[in-house]
């Protein structure tokens, strides 16, 4: 996985697009290489990370892309 760097811990912190673009790209590289469990552990640390509004519109728009998924599997 990924080394959560100083810098990450910034723009996270920073927050707004790019704070939500580097979650969600080091997420990726972290599923990518590590599957689940690096996928978790990223989550566990990089998430908290994130202002308040972003970890809100993080999870909103893991809830609607699970409504746009369960909404094709039900067609």
């Amino acid at each position: 996985m990924a080394e959560f760097t100083k810098e990450m811990a910034l723009k996270l912190k920073a927050g707004g697009s790019d704070g939500i673009s580097a979650f969600l790209a080091v997420a990726k590289i972290a599923r990518d290489e590590g599957g689940t469990k690096a996928l978790t552990e990223w989550v566990s640390v990089a998430f908290s990370a994130l202002p308040k509004k972003d970890r809100d519109i993080a999870v909103a728009m893991l809830v609607d892309l699970y409504f746009e998924h369960d909404e094709t599997r039900l067609s």
